[in-house]
C-alpha cells in the first residue's frame, strides 16, 4: 500500500504561513517584554540612586550620614591599615570595634565594596544599591519557591526592594543588609517545591550568617524566630513530615550559622554585657506606662501608628517630612518617631493580598503578614486603646496586650532588643511573595478581579480625595502648629497638596491594572500581561519613592565645608551644646536647602560620628551600644550637678577633663550663622572649638593610689568618684587580687625613669625604672581583653600582669619596683579559638556547596539519560548453541 501526501489547497497556505508568524512574533515579544519586565527592578534601584553611585550627590538623612558614612571610613581605613581591627580609640573612653556589631568588620561585602577606588561618600552608595539589589534577586527566588511561576516571581523582585519599608533603610545600612539576606530564610521555611535539603541547609546557613556579620544579629533572630512558629504550626496541623523537615534544615542551619559567625557572636555578646542595656535599675513595669527616660520606653520607640497602614494603599497618605515638613501625622498628638517615610509596596500588593484572601494556600503568607502589622504597632497595643476609651486607664501602659509587649517582657533575652519597627521588612517579603501568587493567578485568561473589592477600593480613593479637597479649601488650622528642629514648622496645605497628588498616583495606577487585565488577560497574551504588570509596578514605586530618599549636592556641600573653621588637634574633644544645638531659625523657617544646611551643620559640628573622619576622639559622641559605665557617668553628673553651684559645676567639668585627658572642648549653639554661595543664603549651625594646653602624653604614672575590690559599677559609686575630683584625685584600682607590694614606700621615693616608647590603637610600650610600686593608667576603658606583660631588663624574664579597671572608666597596671619594659595590648581571648572555628567552617561551607552542586548536577545528567518515563533496555535472549 503506498500513502501518498495530498497537497494542502493553495488558497489555504497564505493563511497558514500568517498565522503561525503571528504566533512567533507573539512569543518573541512575550519572551522581550519578560526579560525587560527582569530588569525591571534592578534598573528602577539604579534609576534612583544613579546621580549619587556617580557621585554627583550623597545621601542624608539620620543615620546614613552622621553615623555610617564616617563609621564605615574609619572601618575601611582601619583595615587597610591592619587585617582584623579590634579596638576603637576615638569613640567615648575606647569600645571594641567587633563588639560594637553595626561596625560590620567581618562583613565580606563591606570589604569587596570599600577596596574600591571610591570615595567614602560613593562607597557607601554602591554599599546600598548592591544590598538592594541582592535583596530584588532574593526576593524573586524566594517567591519561586513558595510556588509561583518564574514569570511571576520577578514582580516579588520588584515590590520587596523599593518598597518603602526596605527602601527606606538606605537610612540605616545594617537593617538594609538584613533585609537583603531575609527572603532566602523565608523562601526556604515556607517553600512548596521540592529542594534538596542540603541546599537548604547551605542557604539558609549563609543568609542567617551575613545577616549576623552585616550588623543586625536581631532580624536574624527575628527570622528564626517565624520559622520556628511555622514548625510549629505544621506540627499542630499533623503535617509532621513538613514539620520535620522544616526543623531538620532550620537547626542545621543556626548551627552552622553559630559556627561561621562565632567571633562577631561572642564579641557582640561581650561588650552587650558591659552595656547599659543590661542596668537593673528600672522596675520592671508590666502594666503601667513607663518613664520616657527608661529603657522600656526607649525599647518601644519606632513604633509604627495604626493610622500609618493607609500607606500601604496610597504612598504619601500623610505628606512628607524633608526637606520640607509637610507630615500630616504630626497632628495626631500620638504620633511616634517616624521610622519610615511610607509602607506602600505598590497598589498590585494590595489587590495581590485581596485575591490570596480566597486561597487557602497562602494562609502562612497572609499569617506573616499579620503577624508583621500586629508586632510593628508597638506601642499601640490593647493598652493604648483602653487609654483612648476612658481616662481610668490613663496609667496603664499603651504597649500593654500588643504582640510586641508580649515578646519584650516574656521571651528570654528579648528585653536587650528594641524598635518594633524592624519587623517590616517581614511585612514587605509577605506583601510580594503574595503579589507574585496573586499575578500568578490574575494571568489565567478566566480570572477576574472581584467587581466589590475593586469598586471599595475605587470608591475609597475617590472619597479620601474629596476629603483632602474640602479640607484643602474650608478648613482653618487653629492653634500653634508642630515643628521640626531641622524641617521647620508644618506646612499644612503643602502636606494636603502632596495626599490628592498621592491619590490620584494610586487611582491612575489601579485603573491602569485594570485595563491591562482586560486587554492582555487572555491565554495568548498572558506572558504580555505578567510584564505589563510587573513593569507597572517598578514604574508605580520608582515614581513613589523618588520622595524618600535624602541627598545633597556633592560640589554644594564641598563649598559649604571648605568654608568651615580649621580642625585642632587634640587627644580628647568634649562636645557641648547650648540651646539645642541647631540653629533655632529652623524651626521657625522652611527651605527646600535644609537638607543641606543640615547635612553641612552635623558634620562641621562632629554630630553622630563625624569626628571618625577626622580620626578625632570624642568622649560624648553617639555609639549603637555604650558602655554601662558611660551610662552611670551622665547619671552621676545629673545627680552631682543638680546640688552644685555654677561655680562648683564649672570646677567639677574642668577636673573632668583633666581626669580624662579632654584637652579640647566643641560647642555648638542655636545660633546661627549665614553663609551665601553663589547667591544662595543657608543657614548653618554656629560651631566654636576650643583647644586647651595639651598633654604631652595621655599615659600617666601614679605611685598613690587607692585599691577596692571589683567595681559593682553602681551610679552611687560614679557619682563618689565624681565627688572627689574637686579635691586631688587618687586613682582607684579595682582588683580582687592581692599584691605582696601593695604597700607605699615612703614619700621620698620616686619615679625615677619612664619614657612612653610606644602610644598606638591597640598597643602601648612603657620603659619604666622606678624604685616603688607604680601604677600606670590609660584613658581607655578595660572591657576585659587588654592584657599586659612585664618584662625585666635586668635579668630579661617576662611575667604577666593584670590590666584593671581604674575609676570605671579607664584602665590601669600594677608595677612592681625595678627596671621593666612594659607592654599593653588589646588581645581578646577569643580571638585566636573562634577564629580558627570560623575558618573551618566556611570551609567546610565552601566544599559543601561544591559537593552538593556535584551531585545535583550528577542527579540530572542522570535523568537526561534515563527518563522517569523511558523503557530498560532488556537483555536478548542468547542464540542456541549448536553441537
Amino acid at each position: 500500500m503506498r500513502f501518498v501526501n495530498n497537497p494542502a489547497p493553495a488558497s489555504s497556505l497564505p493563511l497558514a504561513d500568517s498565522r503561525e508568524s503571528r504566533i512567533l512574533s507573539i512569543k518573541r515579544t512575550s519572551r522581550l517584554t519578560l526579560a525587560l519586565a527582569n530588569a525591571a527592578g534592578p534598573a528602577a534601584i539604579l534609576g534612583l540612586f544613579l546621580p549619587s553611585l556617580l557621585g554627583f550627590s550623597q545621601l542624608a538623612f539620620r543615620d546614613v550620614g552622621h553615623f555610617y558614612t564616617p563609621l564605615y571610613g574609619y572601618v575601611a581605613e582601619r583595615t587597610h591599615e591592619q587585617w582584623l581591627p579590634l579596638w576603637n580609640p576615638l569613640d567615648q573612653t575606647g569600645i571594641p570595634l567587633v563588639g560594637e556589631t553595626t561596625t560590620a568588620v567581618l562583613y565580606p561585602l563591606r570589604y569587596l565594596v570599600y577596596s574600591l577606588p571610591l570615595t567614602t561618600d560613593t562607597a557607601l552608595v554602591w554599599y546600598i544599591v548592591l544590598h538592594l539589589l541582592v535583596a530584588s534577586v532574593t526576593a524573586q527566588w524566594a517567591a519561586w519557591c513558595c510556588g509561583s511561576s518564574r514569570a511571576s516571581a520577578m514582580i516579588a523582585g520588584v515590590i520587596y526592594p523599593l518598597s518603602g519599608s526596605v527602601l527606606f533603610l538606605y537610612s540605616n545600612p545594617p537593617f538594609l543588609v538584613a533585609a537583603a539576606w531575609l527572603p532566602l530564610v523565608i523562601g526556604i521555611c515556607f517553600r512548596t517545591r521540592a529542594m534538596d535539603r542540603r541546599w537548604c541547609v547551605v542557604i539558609q546557613s549563609l543568609a542567617l550568617s551575613l545577616m549576623v556579620l552585616g550588623g543586625d544579629p536581631q532580624t536574624a533572630l527575628h527570622a528564626v524566630m517565624i520559622s520556628a512558629v511555622i514548625i510549629i504550626a505544621f506540627a499542630w496541623l499533623r503535617e509532621y513530615r513538613k514539620a520535620v523537615d522544616r526543623g531538620t534544615v532550620l537547626v542545621a542551619s543556626c548551627v552552622a550559622a553559630l559556627l561561621m559567625t562565632c567571633p562577631q557572636i561572642v564579641a557582640s555578646m561581650d561588650w552587650s554585657r558591659q552595656s547599659y542595656r543590661v542596668l537593673n535599675d528600672e522596675t520592671q513595669l508590666y502594666f503601667l506606662q513607663p518613664p520616657r527616660s527608661s529603657l522600656q520606653n526607649d525599647a518601644l520607640e519606632y513604633s509604627v501608628a495604626p493610622w500609618a497602614l493607609i500607606e500601604l494603599v496610597t504612598p504619601a497618605a500623610w505628606g512628607d517630612l524633608f526637606p520640607i515638613n509637610r507630615r500630616l501625622s504630626t497632628l495626631i498628638p500620638e504620633e511616634r518617631k517616624l521610622w519610615t517615610q511610607s509602607l506602600y509596596a505598590g497598589m498590585f500588593s494590595v489587590l495581590g493580598l485581596l485575591i490570596a484572601t480566597r486561597r487557602r494556600q497562602n494562609r502562612w503568607f497572609i499569617f506573616l503578614v499579620a503577624m508583621s502589622v500586629l508586632l510593628v504597632l508597638g506601642h499601640f497595643g490593647l493598652g493604648a486603646l483602653l487609654r483612648n476609651i476612658s481616662p481610668q486607664f490613663s496609667n496603664v501602659g499603651s504597649a500593654v496586650g500588643g504582640a510586641y509587649w508580649w515578646l519584650y517582657h516574656f521571651f528570654p533575652g528579648y528585653d536587650s532588643f528594641r524598635y518594633p519597627a524592624k519587623w517590616l521588612p517581614f511585612l514587605s517579603i509577605g506583601l510580594a511573595i503574595l503579589a507574585s501568587s496573586g499575578l500568578d493567578r490574575s494571568s489565567r485568561s478566566r480570572f477576574a478581579f472581584p467587581k466589590r473589592v475593586v469598586v471599595s477600593l475605587a470608591i475609597s480613593l475617590l472619597i479620601l480625595f474629596a476629603g483632602v479637597c474640602l479640607l484643602r479649601f474650608f478648613w482653618q488650622p487653629t492653634g500653634r502648629l508642630p515643628t521640626d528642629r531641622f524641617w521647620g514648622p508644618l506646612d499644612v496645605f503643602g502636606g494636603l497638596a502632596i495626599v490628592q497628588i498621592s491619590l490620584v498616583h494610586s487611582s491612575v495606577v489601579l485603573g491602569l491594572i485594570l485595563w491591562a487585565k482586560r486587554r492582555l488577560g487572555t491565554a495568548r497574551h498572558r506572558d504580555l500581561y505578567v510584564a505589563a504588570i510587573i513593569l507597572l509596578a517598578a514604574f508605580d514605586l520608582a515614581l513613589a519613592a523618588r520622595q524618600w530618599i535624602g541627598t545633597v549636592d556633592s560640589a554644594a556641600l564641598h563649598q559649604v565645608m571648605s568654608s568651615t573653621q580649621r580642625m585642632e588637634t587634640a587627644h580628647r574633644w568634649l562636645r557641648t551644646q547650648s540651646g539645642g544645638g541647631f540653629p533655632m531659625e529652623w524651626r521657625r523657617t522652611s527651605s527646600d536647602l535644609r537638607m543641606l544646611e543640615v547635612e553641612a551643620s552635623q558634620r562641621d559640628a562632629w554630630f553622630g560620628r563625624w569626628h571618625l573622619k577626622d580620626r578625632q576622639a570624642v568622649f560624648n559622641n553617639m555609639t549603637s551600644i555604650r558602655s554601662s559605665a558611660i551610662e552611670r557617668f551622665w547619671q552621676a553628673t545629673d545627680d552631682v550637678s543638680r546640688n552644685s553651684t555654677t561655680d562648683e559645676t564649672r570646677v567639677l567639668w574642668r577636673n573632668i577633663r583633666e581626669w580624662l585627658a579632654i584637652d579640647a572642648t566643641l560647642l555648638s549653639s542655636d545660633k546661627s550663622r549665614t553663609l551665601t554661595i553663589d547667591g544662595t543664603t543657608l543657614q548653618l549651625a554656629q560651631v566654636q572649638r576650643h583647644a586647651y594646653r595639651p598633654q604631652p602624653s595621655t599615659v600617666q604614672f601614679f605611685t598613690s593610689w587607692r585599691q577596692q575590690p571589683v567595681a559593682n559599677n553602681t551610679r552611687r559609686e560614679m557619682a563618689l568618684i565624681l565627688r572627689e575630683l574637686k579635691d586631688s584625685h587618687e586613682p582607684i584600682c579595682y582588683s580582687d587580687e592581692f599584691l605582696e607590694f601593695s604597700q607605699r614606700a615612703s614619700d621620698d621615693d620616686s619615679i625615677m625613669h619612664e619614657q612612653v616608647v610606644h602610644d598606638g590603637v591597640e598597643s602601648v610600650e612603657v620603659l619604666l625604672q622606678n624604685s616603688q610600686a607604680v601604677l600606670i593608667v590609660r584613658p581607655q576603658l578595660q572591657d576585659g581583653n587588654w592584657h599586659a606583660t612585664l618584662l625585666s631588663l635586668a635579668d630579661h624574664t617576662r611575667q604577666p600582669a593584670a590590666v584593671h579597671s581604674v575609676d570605671l572608666l579607664k584602665q590601669g597596671v600594677i608595677v612592681p619596683p625595678g627596671n621593666w619594659k612594659v607592654a599593653i595590648e588589646y588581645r581578646p581571648k577569643w580571638l585566636v579559638g573562634l577564629s580558627f572555628v570560623s575558618a573551618v567552617a566556611w570551609i567546610y561551607w565552601f566544599v559543601s556547596v561544591g559537593h552538593v552542586w556535584y551531585r545535583s548536577r550528577l542527579n540530572k545528567l542522570r535523568l537526561v539519560a534515563n527518563p522517569p518515563g523511558a523503557l530498560k533496555p532488556q537483555s536478548l535472549p542468547s542464540e542456541p548453541t549448536t553441537r
